[in-house]
């Protein structure tokens, strides 16, 4: 039950109540002896469903009253009003077992559980009861046809009413007055067809097959293209219009067989469209929720995309590296012996298939070990350091290579360089070592170290020419120039 019901609700349901069994009495659903038609089951479902059970006190005083005061009934039949409002009460607990969510036109389960479960349990309920008690007060030998017709004018309200009811708890701001008869238009328009076909004539004359063949497209399109609010609204005037329309046309008999076979087949038509606007609004969650999903994977795989190419664009930072340090001497930053000696190979296979001339400078610094021993290792490893630092600003810094081959021995290799050249780039590069003075701090004394180098030069002198041959002539123009005062350049065999 609401919280919030109470005096002023109750007020508000009876005369709601009372207005719908009205009306439905003023339009010719239902006269003294017959009701083919009970919107009233629709307000008392509603009611409960919404309310709670506290909301069947009104409706019962306003069926009662409304029958008093309209209606000759015997005084056991008083009862009936309250035999419709526990087949309400007990349609809701059937729908509420079958569906727990209010969210009864969103999925075919839901709307199933809201039309089979709670409607037709309240027809049937309903019209067991109040029929029993019906056939006893008034004696009516032929109560099955009694129930049957009871079943069809509670649950034909039902269809007609309830659903609107029940949509319009939750009011949509996005529905305007202007959008209402925007939406409803078609309907007025076939309704307005049916009316006209009914005054003339049309129907009586070529059949009320007419009335299926103009509201079974109308509902299926309805079911489709609405939105709930405006569907219910929609489903409620084409029940109501069709209906009437029918019955205008047969003169009010509610007992005639063609009113009848209307009534059964316009409430089937609008559960069935209730139903496929169902499906497709169940379809249209799929599709939102598979969108959604396939959106999430591709963000997942984007993410996953970016993530793999900053690892790969790591690892290959890494690998290039890895690789750089594997080729390169930590000390002076030169190409190692392992690198140098692939270097010389590839530059000297370029230069016999080219034909241009290759040379190649071993160099050794002198009297190094003297600096070891009397200044230490470490200002042994600024000599190597500032020695490499002056041959890199004599050579070429994109084409010639220098590479330490241990020790203080290293060599320059110098792609397409004839040797005049090659000698006139080593003699800058010895006289930029020996006149550089190495600060150093030894002992808390200041000293410039001052060292010179000496140079054995080696030139490619045929294709037959080897890694090996290059090294070993250079090497031994260098055990020359140490042999000869150290300080200067030899040049090999050209």
């Amino acid at each position: 039950m609401d919280k919030k019901f109470g005096l002023h609700l109750s007020l508000v349901i009876g005369v709601l109540a009372f207005f719908v069994i009205a009306v439905t009495y003023k339009l010719g659903f239902a006269t003294q002896n017959i009701v083919t038609i009970w919107p009233s089951a629709a307000v008392t479902y509603w009611a409960v469903r919404r309310y709670g059970k506290w909301a069947l006190l009104p409706i019962v005083i306003a069926e009662n009253l409304h029958a008093y005061l309209f209606i000759s009934i015997l005084p056991l039949a008083y009862l009936v009003p309250v035999t419709n409002a526990l087949a309400a009460y007990l349609g809701v607990l059937v729908e509420r077992r079958l569906n727990s969510q209010n969210t009864p036109f969103s999925f075919l389960p839901h709307i199933l559980a809201l039309v089979f479960g709670g409607f037709l349990t309240l027809a049937i309920s309903g019209a067991i009861l109040g029929g029993s008690i019906m056939a006893y007060v008034y004696q009516i030998e032929d109560w099955p046809e009694l129930i049957w017709l009871w079943i069809l004018s509670d649950y034909t309200g039902l269809i007609m009413l309830a659903p609107l009811l029940i949509v319009f708890e939750k009011p949509n701001k996005r529905i305007t007055p202007k959008e209402i008869v925007l939406q409803i238009l078609p309907t007025l328009t076939a309704i307005m067809i049916i009316w006209l076909m009914g005054t003339t004539h049309l129907l009586a004359d070529h059949g009320y097959y007419i009335v299926g063949l103009i509201l079974t497209p109308l509902v299926l399109f309805l079911a489709f293209k609405q939105q709930t609010h405006y569907l219910s609204i929609n489903y409620t005037l084409i029940c109501t219009g069709a209906l009437l329309a029918v019955l205008s046309s047969i003169d009010g008999d509610l007992t005639a067989n063609l009113w009848l076979s209307n009534q059964h087949y316009i409430t089937q038509v609008i559960l069935i469209g209730y139903l496929v606007h169902a499906v497709n609004l169940q379809r249209m969650q799929l599709l939102k929720s598979l969108r959604k999903e396939r959106d999430l994977l591709e963000n997942r795989v984007n993410l996953r995309t970016e993530q793999l190419a900053e690892e790969v664009a790591a690892n290959k930072r890494i690998a290039e590296e890895m690789e750089r340090l594997a080729t390169i001497d930590s000390l002076t930053e030169t190409l190692n012996r392992r690198a140098f000696q692939q270097q010389l190979d590839s530059e000297l296979n370029k230069a016999q298939r080219a034909l241009h001339p290759l040379c190649l400078a071993m160099m050794d610094i002198d009297h190094f070990k003297q600096v070891n021993d009397r200044y230490g290792h470490a200002a042994g490893d600024l000599v190597l350091i500032s020695v490499c630092r002056a041959i890199r600003q004599q050579i070429r810094a994109d084409i010639d290579v220098l590479g330490r081959l241990g020790g203080e021995e290293f060599a320059l290799l110098m792609p397409a360089t004839r040797i005049e050249d090659a000698q006139i780039c080593l003699e800058r590069c010895r006289n930029t070592i020996a006149a550089l003075e190495i600060p150093y701090s030894y002992k808390n004394e200041q000293v410039n170290i001052r060292i010179t180098c000496s140079f054995g030069l080696a030139c490619q002198s045929s294709v037959t020419s080897s890694r090996d041959q290059l090294l070993i002539e250079a090497d031994d123009a260098l055990y020359q120039a140490k042999q000869t005062g150290r300080n200067k350049i030899v040049t090999g065999p050209v």
